[in-house]
């Protein structure tokens, strides 16, 4: 990418307003070096834990319908 140098530092960033061509981070780049052009996004899917409840604990209120 041309311009924006300091974007090229590895970090991963949160995508906002993603359109086809173009699309905004959620970060404040008025500080940063003036967008010239081109660049390379690579989409990154972080791992979410997701925590459930104990199954023993939901037997006791199983319904069941006939």
């Amino acid at each position: 990418m041309r311009g924006m140098t300091e974007l090229n530092d590895g970090k991963t960033r949160k995508i906002k307003n993603a359109m086809r061509y173009s699309f905004s981070i959620e970060e404040d780049t008025a500080n940063y070096a003036v967008y010239e052009r081109g660049g390379i996004v690579t989409q990154v899917k972080e791992p979410k834990v997701l925590n459930f409840a104990p199954l023993q604990r939901h037997l006791g209120t199983l319904l069941i319908f006939s």
